[in-house]
């Protein structure tokens, strides 16, 4: 998932939002970036010997925008409403990811309808990984599944139904599509071989109910 753009340089921009969706269309990059630079004075205004100092309202013309605490926000250019601005976004592609999943099952099933049963279902080796496999984008298992809840819904009564479940190849069949838990085991956590995680020990280090708090940013980046 790729990053959206936070830089002040971009408060005011009428360059269009890069990311297609409802909310991303009707978008421009200074609704996202709301926080800008201001107008800095020079070094030469500053005086001798003193370092500019971003979060310092003295060494502005013109003060940056400020956040709702009334401070000038240390590094994000991204204000409260631009979180809810993203999060429509990405709650309206995360709709459609799984609507394009369903309509690819959909093809997917019908291709295979008359090809494929869960009575042929066989658990695979390691070589044959790839050889079984009858979709670029839909895993075999539930190919097979749309097949066996087809058939089940199919059997004529109860007793039949459960006969077809507790079978051997329905047991099988079903026992491979649960979870690692479920099977006698524990799920395998790769996250922390794939982050480096800092635990927090006080609560007060961040201030969680602001978007804006610099300290939350930089535990956000340091975990992404």
């Amino acid at each position: 998932m790729d990053k959206a753009p936070d830089n002040k340089e971009l408060s005011g921009s009428d360059i269009p939002f890069p990311f297609e969706s409802e909310v991303g269309r009707r978008l421009v990059m200074g609704d996202i970036c709301y926080y800008d630079l201001g107008v800095r004075k020079s070094d030469k205004e500053l005086g001798k010997d003193v370092k500019f100092d971003h979060l310092n309202e003295e060494h502005y013309h013109v003060v940056p925008r400020k956040n709702k605490l009334d401070k000038i926000p240390n590094k994000t250019s991204w204000d409260s409403f631009s979180y809810a601005l993203m999060m429509g976004h990405n709650v309206y592609c995360h709709i459609v990811a799984v609507q394009r999943a369903q309509q690819l099952m959909d093809i997917e099933i019908a291709k295979t309808k008359d090809k494929l049963t869960w009575k042929h279902w066989h658990k695979l080796k390691d070589a044959e990984s790839n050889a079984d496999q009858y979709s670029d984008w839909v895993p075999r298992n539930i190919l097979y599944f749309a097949s066996f809840i087809e058939d089940l819904f199919n059997t004529k009564t109860k007793d039949e139904a459960f006969a077809m479940i507790d079978s051997r190849q329905g047991k099988a069949f079903l026992t491979s599509l649960e979870g690692a838990r479920l099977q006698g085991g524990n799920a395998q956590n790769k996250f922390n071989s794939l982050f480096d995680v800092e635990e927090v020990t006080k609560a007060s280090e961040v201030d969680l109910e602001n978007p804006e708090d610099q300290e939350l940013r930089d535990l956000e980046q340091s975990v992404s």
